[in-house]
């Protein structure tokens, strides 16, 4: 039978591995939140990038 000592390290191992995971979790999700913007700025970039090749293109044709 196990001993409620043990069962207590075990609980208390299990716990720090937990807060260990979110904690990684947490990293990721703030780097994948920092990807995601850089994501959504060059997009705008590129829409920018295209409207004035729009402007440039209807003056040309003008």
């Amino acid at each position: 039978m196990i001993k409620a000592s043990t069962l207590r390290r075990m609980i208390a191992a299990a716990e720090e591995d937990r807060k260990d995971l979110a904690e990684r979790i947490a990293l990721k999700a703030e780097s994948l939140a920092a990807a995601h913007k850089e994501l959504s700025d060059m997009d705008d970039g590129i829409a920018e990038a295209r409207r004035q090749l729009a402007e440039l293109i209807n003056e040309e044709g003008r």
